[in-house]
């Protein structure tokens, strides 16, 4: 692969883009299914470079290239959700964003999938309701700027709304923004700070006005596809729950990453992705459906589950996916929730009957706070879930 990509890429001799863009994604399906995170992670890099290099060189690209081009956006913005290994202690890195924060003077916006601080970007908050022009459609593989396009196709492809991909992208990059400068002793400009502060009131308002859309479940009619075939109400009903169960992980995703709130105030999103994974399963079993769907939500509800009950049922919807998929991130998911669960126990044991000094208080409460983010910055590895 990294010989076509070397020689193939240009040149009288150049593979087909899409021929090379989809034996990279082959590889990352490899990798990931076996648990590979360092390939799968150079794999998707390459796939970044490939598609900046050969599918922006042209103003149009066709539906099968753009098709790919949003495989690669998923991958990349839900692997990037659950990647939390930045070395922010990089010199040339801190060097980098201390010069970008100094030099911006006017409204700075958050870019990329990582911690790019100086992208190109709508600020304001009536933006979200409008359109991007075709060229930046196409161009905005990260979701970066909040406007609708009207040409996505991640409804025929995953079955969800490009709209929830984009919050996904927003709250990684502000989450790991926020991370770099809790844990640097760079400090932003005013004008930075009140940026950030504002982007992430729209970003939580936009999240919240969202869950709010999709909390509702009410019986859905059988609708046809642009080929006039009929979709099974089975089915519609499996994608709406799904889709429910997205947006409340997405929900809890943002207060933990971004907030950092106690745990016991996420319970009731836990609870809606549960009756989301529960209504996803009753409407593949009315349909004859056999497919375990994407583990993220159940990861993302059950790394914040402080009972027994919905641990219970959530390791449980775990182990059946994993039984019925090749997918290594089933399997690892569940070793992060049980250790997760571990650390907050032992500290809510020791919160009850701890006489001790101020200081070892504080330690047993940041403890209690323990998440999937410290296990996998511990543990440094990344839990693949895209």
């Amino acid at each position: 692969m990294q010989e076509s990509l070397r020689l193939e890429t240009s040149g009288p001799g150049k593979a087909k883009y899409k021929d090379q863009l989809m034996a990279i994604f082959s590889l990352i399906a490899l990798a990931t299914e076996m648990g590979n995170a360092a390939d799968a992670r150079c794999y998707l890099i390459d796939a970044e470079r490939l598609v900046r290099l050969r599918g922006m060189s042209t103003k149009k690209a066709s539906r099968r290239a753009r098709l790919l081009h949003h495989v690669y956006t998923w991958q990349r913005i839900v692997g990037e959700s659950t990647f939390v290994l930045y070395d922010h202690k990089n010199a040339s890195l801190q060097n980098k964003i201390e010069r970008t924060l100094n030099n911006h003077a006017s409204t700075p916006v958050i870019g990329s999938c990582g911690t790019n601080y100086d992208s190109c970007g709508t600020d304001s908050d009536d933006d979200v309701e409008a359109q991007k022009d075709p060229d930046t459609g196409l161009r905005d593989i990260h979701l970066e700027d909040v406007r609708l396009w009207p040409n996505t196709l991640y409804m025929d492809i995953y079955g969800i709304p490009e709209i929830w991909l984009s919050y996904v992208s927003q709250t990684t990059r502000i989450a790991n923004i926020m991370d770099y400068l809790e844990e640097t002793e760079i400090q932003p400009t005013k004008k930075f700070h009140d940026c950030l502060q504002r982007k992430t009131a729209q970003l939580e308002n936009r999240i919240c006005s969202l869950s709010a859309q999709y909390s509702a479940t009410g019986q859905l009619s059988p609708s046809r596809d642009k080929q006039g075939e009929s979709i099974t109400l089975g089915a519609a009903k499996a994608s709406r729950a799904m889709m429910r169960a997205l947006v409340s992980a997405l929900l809890i995703l943002f207060y933990r990453r971004i907030r950092k709130v106690h745990p016991f105030i996420l319970q009731a999103h836990v609870n809606d992705v549960i009756s989301a994974l529960k209504d996803f399963d009753l409407a593949h079993n009315e349909s004859g459906v056999r497919s375990p769907g994407t583990p993220w939500p159940a990861f993302i509800a059950g790394s914040e589950a402080m009972s027994k009950p919905p641990r219970d049922w959530l390791m449980k919807w775990m182990q059946e996916g994993a039984a019925h998929s090749a997918f290594n991130g089933f399997t690892t998911a569940q070793q992060v929730m049980r250790e997760v669960w571990k650390r907050r126990d032992v500290a809510a044991r020791n919160t009850e009957g701890n006489t001790n000094s101020s200081s070892e208080k504080i330690a047993t409460k940041k403890r209690g706070m323990y998440s999937w983010v410290d296990v996998l910055r511990e543990g440094n590895f990344w839990l693949m879930l895209y």
